[in-house]
């Protein structure tokens, strides 16, 4: 993890700027002179659109206006996930070690083969080149995500590319234009999928609305081993997980896929709302992965994630506490709580420095208006799918490998 120059500042607040939850314009972000300066003119005016003057949060009348409504509720949590839905239809409340629990369905499809890392490319400053497909699908992201057909249009030949050059490892002729790169200086080039779409398997909607495709991980490219800078290695590999139901719905993809691309978590913290037995958790997991990983896992059951700064429940600021520039840190924020969500994710961006220097990696799904509705997100919105661009890209230019989720 590097430090990011003063360029990357500036757009990422340019970017963030646009943020509907902020409630901020461009021209209220004024440059000064010193880059340290200008992160800490933009954080007052960012808190400022988030909270009030007395510290209360800006939210809806029924919610209580005092600082616990930025906490993760465990009735709202679980009322809206049980709400998703595949092609209509409800997933269903089961049953499982004697406590209730949602039916989550587990991650679809294999990961993807692809390097995350040029290791012949060194970078000689840190910046972030978004591919042409994802600078056309920012450009005209309300338009691009109306419906399928335009949808579907604009994604075209580039889809069918992005899956198979990541499904196949291999990257081939012109269509290495597909991805997007990131450089931190020093450190090797970078891939990403692009943030293109609906920023889910561009398969989906397009080509059909099964569960698969709806759960499919095979459009992410998730970081390796190579992407250290040459000759260092990390002195720590740590995973937040902020809605962890079972270790078997995400982790167990997470875990799998990292330690294929060369990275072995020493430590994993999970947070779920939902108090279960202990059991509960390890269902489904074979016992050979649970009688390695379970040593591994800080499991906080019942506890909800809350955005509170200083409190250890809040898993950014563990993100800052326990990682270091030498460590590599991964962070997946889904909790089906976008009052919550939207402060943490908020919270990476209004400390740039600090981010850019002790997280990695994100997964964040973010739930806005648009074709996403009908398969789960109907209830639980926020924003627009130029406002996840947004985000992403801003989080991105940090130097953050900012991913969104399923």
């Amino acid at each position: 993890m590097m430090m990011m120059h003063s360029t990357c500042i500036w757009a990422c607040l340019a970017i963030l700027a646009s943020l509907p939850a902020l409630a901020i314009s461009a021209q209220q972000i004024m440059k000064p002179a010193s880059a340290s300066d200008g992160v800490l003119r933009s954080a007052e005016v960012l808190q400022g659109a988030l909270w009030t003057d007395s510290g209360n949060c800006e939210v809806d009348e029924e919610v209580p206006r005092n600082s616990q409504c930025l906490l993760q509720k465990k009735a709202e949590s679980l009322d809206t996930a049980s709400r998703k839905v595949l092609g209509g239809q409800r997933v269903e409340v089961g049953v499982g070690s004697g406590n209730s629990k949602l039916a989550f369905t587990p991650t679809q499809g294999k990961a993807g083969m692809l390097s995350a890392a040029l290791v012949d490319e060194v970078c000689s400053e840190d910046f972030y080149s978004p591919s042409q497909l994802e600078t056309d699908f920012h450009e005209h992201a309300i338009a691009w995500t109306q419906d399928k057909i335009g949808l579907c249009s604009h994604l075209g030949q580039s889809a069918k590319q992005w899956l198979d050059q990541n499904k196949a490892g291999i990257l081939t002729g012109e269509t290495t234009s597909v991805f997007s790169r990131l450089c931190k200086k020093d450190y090797p080039v970078q891939l990403l999928e692009p943030l293109a779409g609906i920023l889910r398997d561009p398969r989906f909607i397009c080509n059909d609305t099964s569960e698969f495709m709806l759960y499919s991980i095979e459009w992410l490219l998730l970081a390796d081993g190579e992407v250290r800078r040459a000759g260092s290695v990390p002195s720590k590999h740590l995973f937040f997980d902020a809605g962890g139901s079972h270790f078997s719905d995400a982790l167990s993809f997470f875990t799998s896929t990292y330690q294929q691309r060369g990275i072995v978590f020493d430590h994993i913290f999970a947070w779920e709302a939902k108090n279960q037995t202990y059991e509960a958790y390890w269902t489904d997991v074979p016992a050979e992965v649970r009688q390695f990983w379970e040593p591994r896992v800080t499991f906080y059951n019942g506890v909800p994630v809350t955005a509170e700064t200083g409190d250890q429940n809040n898993p950014v600021e563990r993100v800052y506490e326990l990682c270091s520039p030498d460590d590599f840190c991964a962070f997946k924020l889904d909790i089906d709580t976008p009052l919550v969500e939207l402060a943490l994710a908020q919270q990476l961006l209004h400390s740039p420095h600090k981010t850019a220097a002790s997280l990695d990696e994100l997964f964040f799904e973010h739930h806005v208006e648009g074709l996403m509705e009908d398969y789960g997100w109907k209830y639980s919105t926020n924003g627009t799918y130029l406002d996840s661009y947004n985000l992403f890209s801003a989080l991105r230019h940090i130097g953050v490998r900012a991913h969104s989720w399923i």
